[in-house]
């Protein structure tokens, strides 16, 4: 599963994490695609689709988020 950096800050709503259009170009993801999403000390899964204020966002799938230890995560 394709891992991508995010901001968990910036989302559309409580469960919809913003996508930066670059990363949906490099890794060549389309809508349904499912992905990790990871930031520093927090990673989860979730499922692409088109946003109604973003261009790309992506829901977390319920109980999958999960805490990394910072000498655990990928640099």
């Amino acid at each position: 599963m394709i891992r991508i950096p995010v901001d968990c800050n910036w989302r559309e709503d409580a469960w919809a994490i913003v996508i930066r259009p670059e990363n949906i170009a490099i890794f060549g993801l389309k809508i349904g695609d499912r992905v990790v999403l990871h930031e520093p000390g927090m990673e989860c899964e979730a499922i692409l689709r088109r946003g109604t204020q973003w261009p790309w966002v992506a829901d977390i799938v319920e109980g999958t988020i999960k805490d990394v230890p910072y000498d655990e995560q990928e640099r």
